[in-house]
């Protein structure tokens, strides 16, 4: 029986917006669902990284809201989480949800990517499949030799169809503290807030209601390369019928370090 892990989580007024469950929220549990699993199945977070000199890099992310829930709807949120071994232990794959009221508020996909820490220090790592002394405590059905499904390419081209986009607007940011984890690298549940800044500028601007007044329904996002403590990136962000379109790019360069769509309806 594939292995979870749940807990409660007491909801306060900064767990929501005023249209939804903070996509921030949804995706740092999703993260620390991460490491009470590895805490309860594998071994604890810090000895993971310190004594196994093992890490994970998120590759992909899937959120979707399948129910509306509210501030007042419960007092708290559970959260459960899944972990399977992929592609021969060089892909991990999670599925978590946060349910309440008998609803499930959000679920999430998360495709990583186990890495080979090299120096403790600043966690500089490269991509390793998972050693054999954890991976062998996996159970058999947690490990599937497939590679995980890659979805954004092919929602890329029905969001963008045969139209062009309604409206396109340039958002610059600079990675602080407060987007970083322990290495001053951007975490990915920053992610969320960074995008949402873009929409709701470009909404703004050019009176875009559904970017404004209507709760996202589904987030997709693939990262490709990290940023760093005080660099200056932009999110070029273009919206389409249903949905926004965001490239979050370093200063001066094409290729992007992360992309994102946000869905509506």
């Amino acid at each position: 029986m594939v292995r979870t892990v749940e807990y409660d989580l007491v909801v306060d007024t900064s767990c929501f917006t005023a249209l939804q469950l903070q996509p921030g929220l949804v995706l740092a549990q999703s993260w620390n669902s991460l490491a009470a699993w590895c805490r309860a199945h594998l071994v604890p977070y810090p000895q993971l990284v310190c004594e196994h000199g093992v890490g994970a890099v998120v590759l992909a992310v899937e959120v979707r809201y399948p129910q509306r829930l509210g501030f007042f709807d419960s007092d708290t949120l559970t959260v459960r989480t899944r972990l399977g071994l992929r592609r021969r232990g060089t892909r991990l794959e999670q599925h978590t949800t946060i349910t309440a009221a008998a609803r499930t508020a959000a679920a999430v996909r998360t495709v990583l990517c186990p890495v080979a820490i090299r120096e403790p220090m600043s966690l500089t790592a490269e991509p390793a499949p998972l050693p054999d002394a954890l991976a062998q405590r996996f159970r058999d059905d947690e490990v599937d030799p497939s590679a995980p499904e890659r979805t954004l390419p092919a929602l890329l081209d029905a969001v963008r169809g045969f139209a062009g986009p309604i409206a396109e607007g340039l958002h610059p940011f600079r990675i602080a503290r407060h987007h970083c984890e322990l290495a001053d690298q951007w975490a990915f549940p920053a992610v969320p807030a960074l995008v949402g800044s873009a929409r709701e500028e470009l909404a703004v601007e050019h009176a875009l209601t559904r970017g404004l007044a209507e709760p996202v329904t589904a987030i997709d996002i693939e990262l490709s390369r990290p940023f760093y403590v005080f660099d200056h990136g932009v999110v070029a962000t273009a919206a389409y019928e249903g949905a926004f379109v965001h490239r979050l790019c370093a200063d001066g360069q094409e290729e992007p370090h992360g992309v994102v769509v946000e869905r509506f309806g």
